[in-house]
């Protein structure tokens, strides 16, 4: 589960042991998170390199 405290929003991955499926991603395949301040979208991107994640361009420029 991933949230932010104080927040009124999660993101919660979930499985079904019951209902097996096989992943396949696309090139459009996007979470996307609007951010409305520059200084708080700086860090949080910031806080994603460290975690290790590597930014790349979208499939669509949209």
């Amino acid at each position: 589960m991933l949230g932010k405290e104080g927040l009124n929003w999660h993101l919660e991955l979930t499985q079904c042991s019951s209902h097996p499926i096989s992943p396949q991603h696309t090139v459009d395949d996007l979470l996307v998170f609007y951010i409305p301040s520059k200084s708080d979208w700086i860090d949080s991107c910031e806080q994603v390199r460290i975690s290790g994640f590597t930014q790349v361009s979208s499939f669509n420029p949209y």
